[in-house]
Protein backbone atom coordinates (compact mmCIF):
# COMPACT_ATOMS: atom_id res chain seq x y z
CA UNK A 1 0.00 0.00 0.00
CA UNK A 2 2.58 2.20 1.01
CA UNK A 3 4.74 1.81 -2.08
CA UNK A 4 1.89 2.36 -4.35
CA UNK A 5 1.05 5.32 -2.41
CA UNK A 6 4.77 6.55 -3.19
CA UNK A 7 4.18 5.45 -6.66
CA UNK A 8 1.09 7.67 -7.58
CA UNK A 9 2.79 11.32 -5.58
CA UNK A 10 6.39 10.62 -7.82
CA UNK A 11 3.53 10.11 -10.95
CA UNK A 12 1.78 13.54 -10.08
CA UNK A 13 5.03 15.07 -8.96
CA UNK A 14 6.22 14.18 -12.99
CA UNK A 15 3.32 15.31 -13.98
CA UNK A 16 3.63 18.61 -12.71
CA UNK A 17 7.18 19.04 -13.63
CA UNK A 18 6.27 18.50 -17.19
CA UNK A 19 3.12 20.43 -17.40
CA UNK A 20 5.11 23.56 -15.22
CA UNK A 21 8.43 22.78 -17.78
CA UNK A 22 5.61 22.74 -20.96
CA UNK A 23 4.14 26.39 -19.48
CA UNK A 24 7.55 27.82 -19.08
CA UNK A 25 8.73 26.84 -22.96
CA UNK A 26 5.34 28.03 -24.42
CA UNK A 27 5.63 31.53 -22.79
CA UNK A 28 9.20 32.09 -23.59
CA UNK A 29 8.17 30.91 -26.78
CA UNK A 30 5.49 33.89 -27.11
CA UNK A 31 8.00 36.50 -25.61
CA UNK A 32 10.43 35.43 -28.41
CA UNK A 33 7.86 35.95 -31.18
CA UNK A 34 7.14 39.19 -29.76
CA UNK A 35 10.06 40.48 -29.27
CA UNK A 36 11.01 39.44 -32.96
CA UNK A 37 7.73 41.10 -34.55
CA UNK A 38 8.20 44.54 -32.54
CA UNK A 39 12.40 44.64 -33.92
CA UNK A 40 10.71 43.93 -37.22
CA UNK A 41 8.21 46.18 -37.04
CA UNK A 42 10.45 49.00 -35.78
CA UNK A 43 12.96 48.22 -38.34
CA UNK A 44 10.78 48.17 -41.36
CA UNK A 45 9.52 51.63 -40.07
CA UNK A 46 12.35 53.42 -39.28
CA UNK A 47 13.64 52.11 -42.78
CA UNK A 48 10.54 53.34 -44.53
CA UNK A 49 10.87 56.64 -42.86
CA UNK A 50 14.83 57.05 -43.42
CA UNK A 51 14.02 56.13 -47.60
CA UNK A 52 11.02 58.54 -47.81
CA UNK A 53 12.14 62.47 -49.23
CA UNK A 54 9.74 65.32 -49.31
CA UNK A 55 11.22 68.70 -50.30
CA UNK A 56 10.00 72.05 -51.77
CA UNK A 57 12.21 73.04 -55.49
CA UNK A 58 12.32 75.61 -57.15
CA UNK A 59 11.10 75.69 -60.99
CA UNK A 60 10.61 78.71 -63.44
CA UNK A 61 10.29 80.98 -60.39
CA UNK A 62 7.58 78.89 -58.83
CA UNK A 63 7.93 76.86 -55.36
CA UNK A 64 6.91 73.02 -56.20
CA UNK A 65 6.92 70.31 -54.48
CA UNK A 66 8.91 66.68 -55.12
CA UNK A 67 8.53 63.85 -53.31
CA UNK A 68 10.43 60.43 -53.15
CA UNK A 69 8.85 57.52 -51.50
CA UNK A 70 9.86 53.60 -51.03
CA UNK A 71 7.95 51.45 -53.30
CA UNK A 72 8.29 47.12 -53.12
CA UNK A 73 7.20 45.34 -56.44
CA UNK A 74 7.97 41.94 -57.24
CA UNK A 75 9.85 41.96 -54.05
CA UNK A 76 12.49 44.34 -55.54
CA UNK A 77 13.12 47.76 -54.04
CA UNK A 78 11.79 50.96 -56.31
CA UNK A 79 11.53 54.54 -55.67
CA UNK A 80 8.68 56.45 -56.91
CA UNK A 81 8.79 60.70 -57.47
CA UNK A 82 5.85 63.05 -58.04
CA UNK A 83 6.52 66.67 -58.76
CA UNK A 84 3.63 69.43 -58.57
CA UNK A 85 3.68 72.73 -58.52
CA UNK A 86 0.54 74.42 -57.66
CA UNK A 87 0.80 77.94 -58.90
CA UNK A 88 2.02 76.97 -62.01
CA UNK A 89 -0.51 74.15 -63.19
CA UNK A 90 -2.38 71.04 -62.49
CA UNK A 91 0.32 68.94 -64.26
CA UNK A 92 2.24 66.22 -62.24
CA UNK A 93 5.90 64.76 -62.85
CA UNK A 94 5.89 61.31 -62.21
CA UNK A 95 8.51 58.49 -62.07
CA UNK A 96 9.48 54.90 -61.35
CA UNK A 97 13.02 53.78 -60.94
CA UNK A 98 15.32 51.35 -58.86
CA UNK A 99 18.02 54.13 -58.15
CA UNK A 100 17.34 56.43 -55.09
CA UNK A 101 19.43 58.95 -56.54
CA UNK A 102 17.64 59.14 -60.21
CA UNK A 103 14.37 59.48 -59.51
CA UNK A 104 14.06 63.39 -58.15
CA UNK A 105 15.24 63.80 -61.88
CA UNK A 106 13.49 61.52 -64.10
CA UNK A 107 10.37 62.80 -61.64
CA UNK A 108 11.44 66.24 -62.77
CA UNK A 109 12.30 65.89 -66.90
CA UNK A 110 9.32 64.17 -66.36
CA UNK A 111 7.10 67.62 -65.16
CA UNK A 112 9.02 69.09 -67.62
CA UNK A 113 8.41 67.12 -70.87
CA UNK A 114 4.34 67.57 -69.77
CA UNK A 115 4.38 71.11 -69.25
CA UNK A 116 6.28 71.55 -72.99
CA UNK A 117 3.64 69.55 -74.48
CA UNK A 118 0.71 71.38 -72.78
CA UNK A 119 2.04 74.78 -73.96
CA UNK A 120 2.99 75.77 -69.97
CA UNK A 121 6.57 76.23 -70.56
CA UNK A 122 8.72 76.97 -73.46
CA UNK A 123 10.66 75.27 -75.63
CA UNK A 124 13.99 76.74 -74.48
CA UNK A 125 13.05 76.52 -70.89
CA UNK A 126 11.88 72.28 -71.37
CA UNK A 127 15.63 71.76 -72.46
CA UNK A 128 17.28 73.03 -68.93
CA UNK A 129 15.50 70.55 -67.24
CA UNK A 130 14.53 67.72 -70.06
CA UNK A 131 18.58 68.00 -71.25
CA UNK A 132 18.14 67.71 -74.64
Amino acid sequence: MVVVVVVVVMVMVMVVVVVVVVVVVVVVVVVVVVVVVVVVVVVVVWWWWWLWKSQETEFLDHTCHLTVKPKIRRWELYYEGRMWCPGLTPIRGEALTRSQSGVAGKTVQDFARKALESGVITEEDAKIWIGT
